[in-house]
């Protein structure tokens, strides 16, 4: 990673003493750092989880903490077309990020016509692309649908990272990287979890965007 980005994340991990955790904030940057121009970040989560899988997509889509370049080349079409403006000035940087929790008509069909369990890895077949990586957020680590979500994710060679609680459940055996936070209080976990995907955020952002 760049040295911009090893400083500000050692910064909030000693901060808030995740550590332990360093290793696989470090492989979901480097990652996201690989994409390409098609690739993005799949996020799901039930009840409170859902609200974080939203807040995710948030953080990633347009200035976070600082300020974003958008692509030069896609500038220069702009410019040519209709010269500087301020709908240019305001446009922002960003890393793609769906939140598969958003889509009421479709979230209703599914669990109306196929059953709830499949909301997640419906979407998730039909937004997925080879390089993309699914963040799954179950505090129990035993929501169906979010196991369902990991196993088409893993089908379609998504990497998949488990947001869970201290006992891990289901999602600890499917999830490639895991964020298994020493609580078993719903609520202290999904604190937990806020905490790191900020820090996750940020670290994107800083590798992706930041300039000396």
């Amino acid at each position: 990673m760049k040295q911009h980005t090893e400083v500000r994340l050692k910064q909030l991990l000693d901060e808030y003493q995740l550590t332990a955790f360093e290793h696989q904030i470090r492989e979901i940057i480097i990652e996201v750092s690989k994409f390409k121009h098609y690739n993005k970040i799949l996020i799901c989560g039930n009840g409170g989880s859902s609200s974080d899988s939203l807040h995710v997509v948030g953080e990633l889509m347009k200035n976070f903490t600082i300020e974003r370049a958008i692509d030069h080349t896609f500038i220069g079409r702009y410019l040519n077309l209709y010269g500087q403006d301020e709908l240019l000035s305001k446009t922002q940087g960003t890393v793609r990020a769906i939140s598969l929790t958003s889509e009421t008509s479709l979230l209703t069909a599914i669990s109306n016509d196929i059953g709830y369990d499949y909301v997640f890895s419906q979407q998730v077949y039909g937004y997925g692309d080879q390089g993309d990586i699914l963040f799954a957020f179950s505090t129990s680590g035993n929501s169906q649908s979010i196991i369902n979500a990991c196993k088409i994710a893993k089908s379609i060679n998504i990497k998949v990272v488990g947001f869970t609680g201290e006992l891990g459940g289901k999602l600890s055996s499917c999830a490639d990287i895991l964020f298994n936070v020493n609580y078993k209080d719903t609520f202290k976990i999904q604190q937990a979890h806020e905490i790191l995907y900020h820090i996750i955020c940020m670290g994107i952002e800083y590798e992706r965007f930041y300039k000396l």
